[in-house]
């Protein structure tokens, strides 16, 4: 059971990627299935609100996909001083999923 859930997050996480390929800013996408939820936290780019606002749109698409998922998607937009390592609001256990 938790293989499928996992499966069905990874399909998630396919499918968003593919809805923001071609957005400049989007840097990273991280996943993680939690019992019936499954998270999202897209890394991107300093960005501004309106860039932000329009993928946070493309993230509700997933909704429309799945609608009888549970969905919590985050966009992680960062201070110009960022470290290169995992940004502390992912979980360790999140997988990462390539976009470009």
């Amino acid at each position: 059971m938790v293989i499928a859930k996992h499966v069905r997050a990874a399909e998630m996480a396919r499918r968003f990627a593919e809805a923001v390929k071609d957005e400049p800013a989007a840097r990273q996408l991280w996943f993680r299935q939690l019992g019936p939820l499954s998270e999202f936290w897209l890394v991107t780019d300093p960005i501004d609100l309106e860039t932000e606002s329009r993928i946070r749109k493309t993230g509700r698409l997933l909704s429309r996909y799945f609608p009888d998922a549970l969905i919590d998607f985050q966009v992680i937009n960062p201070d110009l001083s960022r470290s290169e390592d995992q940004d502390p609001r992912i979980p360790s256990n999140a997988h990462h999923y390539v976009i470009h």
